[in-house]
């Protein structure tokens, strides 16, 4: 047998395990909604949960998410996390001299831009100090929305934690 197949048996067993989670007992407890989380090394079974009313919620590299609604209304499960986020940061000393990089992909080397340094704040040696801005826009990176929080920073030092993969250029410039 093929490491994560199932037998006629197991295949029989899940079914029934299915059908149970779907039946009258989860109803009876007030139970609205049902979650299957299958590891991709199982997803073999995916049809006999869908042939019990289970239906794909969501996929992940390293599994897959089933969902069932018990009640005859609406059904209202959450959907699957539609955001990314990350951080734009607004880097000023009190010399009014502020931190500026060149990105070494995508768009903004393309343009040669400096701009303000994005991602992650802990790559800067750093005091934050409040949002300036928020930026939501949706249907972006894999049909998910992008949250942008603009933050002013003040450096503790201007040590740059180059990443050769991200950074092509980087500069304090007077503002």
């Amino acid at each position: 047998m093929e490491e994560g197949k199932l037998t006629g048996n197991e295949a029989k067993e899940f079914r029934r395990v299915a059908r149970e989670l779907s039946g009258k007992n989860w109803k009876n407890a007030g139970t609205k909604g049902l979650w299957i989380k299958l590891p991709i090394a199982q997803v073999n079974l995916v049809q006999a949960a869908v042939d019990e009313g289970f239906w794909y919620h969501h996929a992940e590299p390293e599994y897959l998410m089933l969902a069932y609604w018990l009640p005859k209304t609406k059904q209202v499960l959450p959907s699957y996390a539609t955001n990314r986020g990350h951080i734009g940061a607004f880097v000023m000393n009190d010399k009014r001299e502020v931190f500026v990089v060149k990105e070494n992909r995508g768009m903004f080397k393309r343009m040669g831009l400096w701009k303000f340094p994005t991602g992650f704040a802990e790559e800067i040696d750093s005091e934050f100090l409040e949002i300036l801005a928020l930026r939501h826009r949706h249907e972006q990176f894999h049909g998910k929305s992008n949250l942008v929080f603009v933050c002013m920073m003040r450096p503790l030092s201007f040590v740059i934690q180059w990443q050769d993969s991200e950074l092509e250029e980087a500069k304090v410039v007077s503002y």
